[in-house]
């Protein structure tokens, strides 16, 4: 789902997905090759951790994409 988001997302008028956060670091370079690299955009920053990403004040919303049961975990 995080990569429909990104897409979605990046299809806005005055929208740039601007940091990825994920636990897993080894996904971060194919999907950043996939819809930032290939399409010319800037690489977004990219997190591992959720309060490191809720810290940047460059950031100006957040889209969670987790399983259900930590939706809330990651709204709180």
């Amino acid at each position: 789902m995080g990569q429909s988001h990104i897409k979605e997302y990046s299809a806005l008028p005055d929208v740039e997905v601007a940091a990825l956060c994920d636990i897993d670091e080894n996904l971060f370079p194919e999907v950043i090759e996939k819809h930032f690299t290939k399409r010319n955009l800037r690489p977004p920053k990219t997190y591992t951790n959720l309060r490191k990403l809720y810290e940047d004040k460059d950031i100006d919303a957040v889209s969670i994409v987790t399983p259900n049961h930590w939706h809330a975990l990651a709204a709180i």
